[in-house]
């Protein structure tokens, strides 16, 4: 019996473990141009060195001759998993500003609009699909002019025997002539994957993808930026050192270092299971306090400010908008999530009920927990909690611990998109040309740019935490900027160019969305801004300096 049992704890351990290796494989897909490689290591444009095969290794695992794609339980659980963050824990916050009926209404408006641009970014994903196959393809898609057909003998050679560095600098010239030649023959493209860039490019050429590149760094950068504002808040409330927020912060960004120069996510899915387990618990928690909350008579005694009953209207409804999108958003994670299925045609279903059960969740948690707290709901809810109190230290230690291994994760799109570029390869000849490594530790030269620059990427994220140490207030600014970026305006414009048959409703619809996430990206993060430099910061790192100048068990009441 004991034996069964193990077998099952295995089984179910290892199907968990491929769970999140699916997932951080399309973690690691979000905007990372699939097709750009491919089509430059066909043409011998670029060289692949071992290191940067190391860096795109999740890529392989959800290759479309794999046969350990996703169920739909799978997509659902990763679907979950990748729309329910930290941010939800910044929504009651913000029904406070913008009141509990208005609140409910920017959620709900937030959950359609947004499950809607999903669905005109899977569409516009089709269309340039049936262009690849079709040999239709707009040349921009193509990038450093390599010709729009690809020999049909030609890639049935490259599946089969893959080009290495050498073979690619001695075989450059006879493909080139060989796609020059064809070009006249309508033939289909090879693909596997498309990501949201090849969409972009698809669209508008280069341009179109860097756009989304932009976004899609500042936006996972951002979210990692979230991470340390909300581990260093938390381990100085739940340990009470009074050294303050932002030395957590930067004490977290220094610890985290080593994960971030790790060349493959996979050996962190326990510190994803961790966190996954940290925000549930962490829920349930918080529910718990909030009604005990409401049900306290002497709950005022040791609070400064009385608690007054929520309101209806908010008096900064439009910075609870950014908030919303940044809960919202996961547009970048459909597309590698709907290919990694085994029945992609059922993805539909599941982003409809997914999108419709985390609505319930964003209008219920948010809505119940600031009702209970009214006017004394603090930016980071998990300040409401009584400190002293050793489940609370508990929750707060929990979901500190997990961020802290997810933070390489969030990282990662942005890594992956930022070695290839420019600035990169500028570091990359400067470190090399300051220090050589002899043959033997040859790879240090590809491993300590790398490391540099990683490292570097952290140090951008700690400056942001520590000079916005207010958590809503940065996730609403994010949210603003970014995430509108990649929910609403960029699905819009690009359905608008590959789909210029559309319908005149339908055309008007996209305006709609694309002035929706413009208009309120732009008023929101006007507001943000003022907000920040007009009023002092809640909850951040000289609040916790004052509490511990001040009365030291005064943390309670925060």
């Amino acid at each position: 019996m004991s034996r069964n049992r193990g077998s099952s704890f295995d089984e179910a351990a290892a199907a968990t473990s491929s769970v999140y290796s699916r997932m951080f494989g399309m973690q690691s897909k979000i905007g990372l141009d699939i097709k750009r490689n491919h089509y430059r290591r066909m043409s011998g444009t670029t060289t692949t060195s071992n290191d940067e095969m190391m860096d795109i290794d999740l890529l392989n695992d959800n290759s479309p001759s794999r046969s350990d794609k996703a169920t739909v339980p799978q997509t659902y659980f990763t679907f979950f998993k990748s729309f329910i963050g930290i941010g939800v824990l910044a929504l009651p916050y913000g029904y406070k500003l913008a009141g509990s009926v208005l609140g409910f209404f920017i959620i709900v408006v937030a959950s359609f609009t947004s499950w809607y641009c999903i669905t005109l970014l899977l569409s516009a994903r089709d269309t340039v699909e049936r262009q690849l196959q079709g040999g239709t393809i707009n040349a921009n898609v193509l990038p450093d002019g390599v010709a729009q057909q690809i020999p049909q003998q030609e890639a049935a050679a490259e599946e089969e025997f893959p080009m290495e560095g050498e073979q690619e600098s001695t075989n450059s010239s006879s493909n080139s002539s060989n796609l020059a030649s064809s070009s006249s023959t309508q033939l289909p493209l090879y693909t596997t994957e498309i990501s949201y860039s090849d969409i972009g490019r698809a669209a508008y050429g280069s341009k179109g993808a860097k756009v989304v590149d932009f976004a899609i760094v500042t936006a996972q950068m951002g979210f990692a930026t979230a991470y340390l504002i909300f581990i260093g808040s938390n381990v100085e409330a739940a340990l009470s050192t009074c050294i303050g927020a932002s030395s957590w912060a930067t004490i977290t960004a220094v610890l985290v270092c080593p994960l971030v120069w790790m060349r493959s996510l996979k050996k962190l899915s326990f510190g994803a299971i961790l966190a996954d387990i940290a925000i549930v618990f962490g829920l349930i928690v918080i529910f718990i306090y909030a009604f005990m909350n409401a049900s306290d008579s002497n709950r005022d005694i040791n609070r400064p400010v009385p608690q007054t009953p929520a309101t209806a209207i908010g008096s900064s409804p439009f910075i609870f908008f950014g908030m919303a999108v940044f809960a919202f958003e996961g547009a970048g994670i459909v597309l590698p999530m709907k290919q990694s299925m085994i029945e992609p045609e059922k993805f539909t279903a599941v982003l409809k009920n997914g999108i419709l059960s985390i609505t319930v969740l964003y209008t219920v948690f948010p809505l119940v927990v600031y009702l209970c707290y009214g006017s004394v709901t603090k930016a980071m809810i998990t300040s409401n909690l009584p400190q002293e109190e050793f489940i609370v230290i508990l929750v707060e230690l929990s979901y500190s611990i997990g961020l802290y291994f997810t933070y390489p994760i969030q990282m990662w799109p942005a890594i992956q998109i930022l070695e290839g570029s420019r600035m990169y390869r500028s570091l990359k000849s400067l470190i090399n040309h300051l220090k050589q490594f002899d043959e033997e530790s040859e790879h240090w030269n590809e491993l300590l740019p790398s490391m540099i620059f990683r490292t570097l990427l952290v140090i951008v994220t700690l400056i942001c935490a520590t000079s916005i140490p207010n958590f809503g207030t940065f996730v609403a600014i994010i949210g603003s900027i970014s995430c509108s970026l990649i929910a609403y305006i960029l699905p819009s414009i690009f359905s608008l160019k590959l789909h210029p048959n559309a319908t005149a409703r339908e055309t008007y619809i996209k305006y709609g969305m694309c002035a929706f996430g413009a208009i309120g990206g732009f008023v929101s993060l006007i507001i943000e801004l003022i907000e920040l430099f007009g009023t002092s910061t809640e909850g951040g790192a000289d609040a916790n300096i004052l509490r511990c100048g001040g009365t030291r068990n005064s943390s309670a009441t925060r």
